[in-house]
């Protein structure tokens, strides 16, 4: 079957409410904007709500603290969360490991030190 356009019975608001992202930012923002240009008549504040809603969790906790009124503000917010978090993970180290000197310990066969 040869698909030409789009169907009059696609749910274009359908499929933006239930969008997640789950790769990076753009490419979210990409599939975001193909079924976002399927629609007129809804205002930016609905495209705003649907964007952020779809973020992965760590971006959409940092989107929601700065309450964007724009899809522009959304999408410049969830890129800057999304590379604060790729720095976050650069930046982790192994958790830290105490060594224990063991010039003290009950094997030791020196004397005591003098009181």
């Amino acid at each position: 079957m040869i698909h030409f356009g789009t169907s009059e019975y696609e749910d274009f608001t359908g499929a933006l409410t239930k969008l997640h992202q789950t790769t990076i930012v753009k490419e979210y923002q990409n599939h975001f904007d193909k079924l976002a240009n399927h629609k007129e008549g809804l205002d930016d504040t609905f495209f705003t709500s649907c964007f952020i809603s779809g973020l992965k969790e760590e971006h959409k906790i940092e989107v929601k603290i700065f309450n964007p009124k724009t899809m522009m503000d959304a999408i410049a917010l969830a890129k800057l969360a999304e590379d604060k978090a790729s720095a976050q993970r650069r930046n982790v180290r192994p958790p830290f490991t105490k060594t224990h000197n063991n010039s003290h310990s009950s094997n030791n066969t020196s004397a005591p030190p003098p009181n």
